[in-house]
This record gives structure tokens, C-alpha cells and sequence, in this order.
């Protein structure tokens, strides 16, 4: 009896030993995530609709996921009150968030050697040949480096812009119409020919732009199609004129906090640029070739009417164009403290003919093989163990 009792009190010991432990493992285990997924805090301060915010950032995060295999996840707060126009840049050099777009043209000072490169943005039309070269002179010129470094981000990628049309709320078709006119015109080329012609230039963020021409501060601004209906800019102007004024590129599509970039591995640092290469295809096809065709036929169902410019008004951009890329080099010296703006120029010059030879015989509507492209010939070659780490 003696002997049963002893084993009954083993076996009642071990079983509970054994209920114990697996208690134990279940509390160890429900510490632990349910997976390795790192996060990514991403922010525009476009709205979330917006041509960047909607092909730049959340496209973006969807690849990410996919190249990490969704170990990697990007939040992204799109039209986000954590960040302005003018002071995004900042907040990501503070940490406020991980990755972030910043136009350059709100900050000239601190992004002088980008101003001075945008000095030469009225002089070209092809987005899709620009964004590379843009990209390929932003992580690979010295003077551009140390630009990003001095202002406290990593850079990541560019963006660019479709081609700029005049959009009124009376029509603007001539050069007459143009004269008096308080215009929002983009950048400071832009800017000076608007002066030039007789309009009176306004500066205000892309995001006052609708609330200036409903309260009347302005009578014409400056937009992309796309741009134009994402903001609802046709319930307060009905009239754009088919002139391209410029484009313009100047600052990031993305740049990262420092801190943030050195906490990364070099393969998910890959895996961002990865991403970046398939987005920049997305957005130039999205919002460019396919964005800028269906926005035109959604204005003029919206009521607005397209104008061709007059010959006078044609002709006075032109001139300004034709004599821009002279003055350029004397803006960039005495406005943005370029030492040897010619050189400058020259280089980047250089890489947007490198660029219109390499791309001559890509399909324009092969998505795909341009983001192979941008990859194998940008991103792949920048050196990640090393980049931004110092």
C-alpha cells in the first residue's frame, strides 16, 4: 500500500510539473510577436490623393511588403499634419518620422545646389527620361551629396513632375489676358517669366492653391492635370491653357532619417531601393502616361475648358526659355552661392544625354523593363554597406 501511495504521489508530481511547464512555454510564447515584422513610419504632407502620396508612397509600401516578403511594413500618413511643405525636410532630419518626400522649391536656401540644377527645368519636356536622370546625378554627384549630408537626411529617390499648364478662372489664352493676373507659378524660373510677361507672381503652397482662387487671391495657378482634379481645382478655375511652362524635381521623392537608415541591414536597405525602383516605373506610367490622358478627359466632363495659347503668349515663353539656360549659371553663382555653376550644369547636362541614349529603345509602355532599368543601373549600384553612413 505503502508503494502505491509512494508511485500515485510521483505521478501526481511529474503531471503537474508537466502542466506547469506548459504554462509557462504558452506565457513565454504569447511575449513573443506573432511575427519579425519591422515597421516603417512614411509620411506626405500631400493629400492623400496626390499623384506622390498615391504612386510614390502607397504603391511603394505595397512593394516593400512584397520584396521583404512582409517582414517589412511601411505606415504611411498620407496629407499628414506631422509634416508642412516648407518644413518636412526638418521633421525628417529630427526623427519625426522615418522616410518622407520634401519639394525643394520651399526650401532654396538649404537645398541650393538642387536649385540651381532646377535652373535648367524649363528646358526639358520628357519626365520619362528625366526622373533617371535626375536620380542617377542626385545619389552620384559630390556636390549633391554633400547637400543631403548637410541637411541632415539620406537621400532616397527623386520625383518629378508632369508638365505645368495655366489653370484660371477666367480664360487666359493671350498675352493681354495674362498681364495683371496674380499667378501661382512654380519655382523661380517659373516665377520670372511670369514677372516677365506681366502677370503678378503669388507664393503659396500647392495646398493654399484652392482656397486662394475661391477667395480670389489668385486668378491662375500652375499645375499638372492629375494635380488639377486630385484637388478639386475645377470647382473654383474652369480654364486651362495647353502651354507647358516647366517641370520641376528639385528635393526628394524619398530621403531617410539617419538614424533610422543605420538601423537598418544592408538587405532591407535593398529591399527599399528595390521598391523605389518598381514605384518610380509605377508613378512616370500612372500619373504621367495614363494620369495625364484620364484627368483631361475628367476636367473638360467636370465643365473645364482647354484653350490654346496665342501666338504673343506662346511666343513670350519661348523667348524666356530660349534665353534661360544662359542666365542660368549667373543665377545659380549669385542667388544659391555656387561656386562653378557652369560646371555644375555641365555634369548634370552630361547625365540627362547619358540617360536619352540609354532609354532611346525602351518601350514607353513597358513598365516593367524601366524598372529593371532604374534598378540594375541606379539602385543596384549603390554601394548599401556604405551609403549614407557617414
Amino acid at each position: 500500500m505503502k508503494q502505491k501511495t509512494t508511485f500515485f504521489i510521483a505521478r501526481m508530481f511529474f503531471r503537474n510539473l508537466f502542466f506547469v511547464s506548459i504554462a509557462v512555454i504558452t506565457i513565454n510564447l504569447a511575449a513573443i510577436p506573432a511575427s519579425a515584422v519591422e515597421y516603417i513610419q512614411a509620411a506626405t504632407w500631400t493629400p492623400p490623393t496626390h499623384i506622390i502620396s498615391e504612386n510614390l508612397y502607397t504603391f511603394w509600401a505595397e512593394r516593400v511588403k512584397h520584396y521583404s516578403q512582409g517582414n517589412l511594413e511601411v505606415k504611411v500618413d498620407l496629407g499628414s499634419a506631422m509634416l508642412t511643405p516648407r518644413g518636412a525636410m526638418a521633421a525628417l532630419a529630427d526623427g519625426i518620422v522615418d522616410v518622407a518626400a520634401h519639394t525643394g522649391q520651399y526650401t532654396p536656401s538649404e537645398l541650393n545646389v538642387s536649385a540651381a540644377v532646377e535652373e535648367l527645368a524649363m528646358l526639358y519636356t520628357d519626365t520619362f527620361t528625366m526622373i533617371a536622370a535626375i536620380a542617377d546625378f542626385d545619389f552620384n554627384d559630390p556636390m549633391m551629396r554633400e547637400q543631403w549630408q548637410r541637411n541632415g537626411v539620406v537621400y532616397g529617390g527623386p520625383y518629378i513632375t508632369p508638365p505645368y499648364l495655366l489653370l484660371c478662372n477666367k480664360e487666359v489664352s493671350t498675352l493681354d489676358q495674362f498681364k495683371g493676373k496674380k499667378t501661382r507659378l512654380p519655382g523661380r524660373a517659373a516665377g520670372a517669366w511670369g514677372s516677365e510677361a506681366g502677370a503678378v507672381p503669388v507664393s503659396l503652397s500647392s495646398n493654399e492653391m484652392y482656397s486662394a482662387l475661391d477667395k480670389g487671391a489668385l486668378d491662375c495657378t500652375t499645375a499638372c492635370l492629375p494635380d488639377m482634379l486630385d484637388r478639386k481645382l475645377y470647382e473654383v478655375a474652369k480654364h486651362i491653357t495647353e502651354m507647358p511652362i516647366t517641370i520641376f524635381w528639385a528635393g526628394y521623392g524619398w530621403a531617410y532619417n539617419p538614424k533610422f537608415w543605420r538601423g537598418l541591414t544592408v538587405d532591407q536597405r535593398r529591399v527599399l531601393f528595390n521598391a523605389q525602383a518598381d514605384a518610380i516605373a509605377h508613378f512616370i506610367f500612372k500619373a504621367f502616361i495614363e494620369g495625364e490622358r484620364d484627368a483631361m478627359v475628367s476636367l473638360k466632363t467636370e465643365g473645364v475648358t482647354f484653350h490654346k495659347p496665342n501666338p504673343a503668349l506662346l511666343k513670350s515663353l519661348n523667348n524666356f526659355k530660349n534665353k534661360q539656360e544662359e542666365r542660368a549659371a549667373d543665377i545659380a553663382k549669385k542667388k544659391f552661392r555656387i561656386d562653378d555653376p557652369q560646371a555644375l550644369h555641365t555634369r548634370f547636362k552630361e547625365t540627362v544625354i547619358k540617360w536619352t541614349k540609354r532609354l532611346k529603345d525602351v518601350p514607353r509602355d513597358d513598365e516593367a523593363a524601366y524598372a529593371e532599368i532604374l534598378r540594375k543601373e541606379i539602385f543596384d549600384k549603390v554601394d548599401l554597406s556604405k551609403y549614407g553612413l557617414n
